[in-house]
């Protein structure tokens, strides 16, 4: 052997040895849970982001999603909420229905009953439906341990009245949760602050995050209102997540899509993790029930 022959093979066993060593240092960062600080009895509750997300054959905010979520330990879900015609929540993300569904126009066009023939275009293994979310809980049973957090989709008419709006919503969410009692059980989401300070007026038993604002601007909003917490997606820095606490306000976090992003949003240590691989996130944390037991 040649000293050319020598010099790349000695090139090779480094390579290989680099390779193997950052292959160890990632299966130790996503698969050894890390020690979890937090306002949150030190535990992270794991929500599946509209049920498992991207990651299923179902699409999200599905019933069929919604269920696996739950059944593979999560403690609840993100779900996306609008408002029907009539008064009743539906799951469902987009502004309008045409590309994702038979139906034209937007969720505000139709009564619930309507929508119950409204299913989503794709190649599942049957008919999928949209979520009336009075219909989920009736599902679920009264008095559900899962735990809910409804990120409000207001697709407001541009004639409708935006305060009177709001109070229809937050009529729907008090009915709901009188009606399944609910209480506590329901997280809500929503950037527009003038609905987050009727909905504390009304003093529904809710746990209010402000979204879409930041930090420093969620944490300022969150104390003018007496808000529970913020949400923010998982760029949040760990120091801001730590500033959030200080003030005594959780932080839920979302969508983390893979092993290495969820590993890392868990040592930023929020309170709620949305994540698109719940899977990963369930096993990385321990079962999402038990890890929430006695709260």
């Amino acid at each position: 052997m040649n000293i050319f022959q020598r010099i790349n093979n000695n090139k090779f066993v480094t390579a290989i040895s680099i390779l193997i060593f950052i292959m160890i240092l990632y299966w130790f960062y996503t698969n050894v849970r890390p020690e979890i600080k937090n306002i949150n009895r030190n535990t992270i509750g794991i929500l599946g982001h509209r049920g498992m997300s991207k990651s299923y054959h179902y699409p999200g905010n599905s019933l069929p999603s919604i269920l696996e979520a739950l059944r593979i330990g999560a403690i609840g879900c993100e779900l996306d909420i609008q408002l029907a015609k009539d008064g009743s929540l539906v799951a469902y993300h987009h502004e309008d229905l045409n590309q994702y569904t038979n139906f034209n126009g937007a969720i505000r066009d139709y009564d619930a009953d309507e929508l119950t023939n409204c299913h989503y275009k794709g190649d599942y293994p049957e008919k999928v439906s949209l979520v009336l979310v009075d219909q989920l809980f009736e599902l679920l049973g009264k008095n559900s341990k899962y735990i809910f957090s409804f990120d409000c989709k207001f697709n407001i008419d541009g004639e409708k009245d935006e305060i009177a709006y709001y109070i229809e919503f937050i009529d729907a969410i008090e009915m709901l949760i009188n009606k399944h009692l609910l209480d506590n059980k329901i997280f809500i989401e929503a950037d527009h602050v003038d609905f987050h300070r009727l909905l504390k007026l009304r003093k529904i038993n809710v746990l209010q995050f402000i979204t879409g604002h930041g930090v420093e601007k969620g944490l300022r909003i969150a104390s003018e209102l007496g808000l529970f917490g913020i949400g923010v997606g998982s760029r949040i820095s760990k120091k801001g997540v730590e500033k959030a606490h200080n003030l005594g306000f959780y932080v839920m976090t979302w969508t983390p899509t893979n092993p290495f992003s969820n590993a890392k949003a868990v040592r930023k240590n929020p309170d709620y993790i949305q994540t698109a691989n719940l899977a990963h996130l369930v096993k990385f944390l321990g079962e999402g029930k038990e890890n929430q037991k006695d709260k």
